[in-house]
Order: C-alpha cells, then structure tokens, then sequence
C-alpha cells in the first residue's frame, strides 16, 4: 500500500529549484553511526529533503511498519512459510534465472534460495524473542545477509534491464557500480516507482540510514542488530520486486 511508505520526495519534482531559505546561510552536521560528523554547507533541496523524509518515517511510518510486523508474525499470519511463497508466486526473486558463462554455459539460480537462508534466521529468532522472551537472541546473521544482498539483487535487476552496471573511474580501472550508483539507475526505470526508490535511498545510502555501508565495515555491535531493522530489510525486499521478468522472445 503507498501509505505504508512516506510520500515526500515521490513526486518528479525533486529536483526543481527552490528557493533559498535562511537556513542556506548555515553549516549543519551530520552524524554516522560511528558519532562522525560530516560537514553540510547550507541547506539545500536535497538536504532537506531527506531530513524531512527522516523526520516523517521515524514519526508516523516506522510505528505503522512496526506494528504490521508483530502483529502479522505474532497473529502467524506473517511468518517464513508465507514469505517465501509470496517470493514464489509473485516475486521475480522467487524465479528460476538463468546465467551464461563466458563460455556460453547456462546455469540457472533464484534470489529465493541466496535470501531463504536469512530469512529463516530471522524468523527462528523472532520466535525465541515472542515465545521464550528470557533466552537471548541475536539477529545479526539475517541483518548482515540481507543487507548485503541487496547491492547484487540490484545489479541482476538492472543487467536484466539491459543497464551497464559497470563504471570506469579517473584512474581508468574499470569496476562494478557501488549500491548507491545502482539505486541511481533505477530512476531511469518504471519498475520501482519513486516512492520505493526513496525508501531505498533512506536505508541503504549515506543520506539516511546507510545501513549496508555500515554491516560491511563492521560498524555495529550487537545490540544494534534489532529486528526492526530486520523488518526494515525484508521490506526493502518486497518493494522491489513485486513483479514476475518476462523472458523475452528469442
């Protein structure tokens, strides 16, 4: 549903000049998870734009996301059986793909069994926390996988699209685009609309919870792997893939 998600900055008017405030007049910080401030000159569209999808999502949405998923996965209605035949029956990450080699070999794989893995990490731990609240949970496993798959399911999405994925920087060394440059790309696309591409940017990049920059450089502790954050995860998942691929005709 489009409420679930916050509207600011879904429109295509994100981009569009504004005009300045007095706010353009000063420096502002802003802090990692690691209490390192980065420097921000002004206060300029894009800057405001996320402190006020921030402000919103913590406000009103994460309390919505929150109680959907305790609800559902407490009533039983949410749980690793029904995700993962959602994943099957309407997900493009529940298909059987196919890959070639440089030798021309085809070797087929699914998104469902690389994520199925960390979802029923998640889920085994969700039932220790709600069915034995007093033995200690951990949910770093799923949050760590899930976090990180996010960039090669984002790459398989965009080469499927028929998108270079590949970037060649000053050094002329060619490489693979990082997560955020592949976000970017989507915007070009109509199969995440921008509202999805917004909730992506506010997880995953440095303008907001940067959450898979910070899992790969080992930035959290432990208390620090909830399970909202695997809600947060699982729902980033959903979002972008609630569509099947058609393979085209040869």
């Amino acid at each position: 549903s489009k409420w679930i998600l916050p509207n600011t900055g879904s429109s295509d008017d994100e981009d569009e000049p504004t005009a300045l405030t007095i706010l353009d007049a000063f420096t502002n910080a802003r802090y990692d998870v690691n209490a390192n401030a980065r420097v921000i000159k002004g206060d300029g569209r894009k800057n405001r734009l996320f402190e006020n999808y921030s402000m919103e999502f913590k406000a009103f949405h994460s309390h919505v996301l929150y109680s959907i998923f305790m609800h559902g996965i407490s009533s039983g209605s949410i749980n690793l059986n029904s995700l993962l035949n959602y994943l099957i029956t309407h997900s493009w990450l529940g298909q059987v793909l196919e890959e070639r080699n440089v030798e021309g070999d085809a070797h087929p794989y699914s998104w469902f069994f690389e994520l199925s893995h960390y979802l029923l990490q998640f889920f085994l731990q969700m039932d220790g926390m709600l069915l034995q609240p007093g033995i200690p949970t951990s949910f770093q496993t799923s949050i760590e996988g899930l976090s990180l798959k996010m960039e090669p399911i984002l790459r398989d999405l965009l080469q499927r699209l028929n998108v270079n994925t590949l970037k060649i920087p000053k050094e002329n060394v060619i490489r693979e685009m990082h997560l955020e440059e592949l976000i970017q790309r989507l915007n070009k696309f109509d199969v995440v609309d921008q509202q999805n591409i917004m909730y992506l940017r506010y997880l995953y990049t440095s303008e907001g919870r940067n959450v898979r920059n910070n899992v790969a450089h080992g930035f959290l502790r432990m208390f620090q792997f909830s399970h909202f954050e695997g809600f947060l995860l699982i729902l980033s998942n959903l979002r972008i893939s609630a569509f099947r691929l058609v393979k085209e005709e040869e």
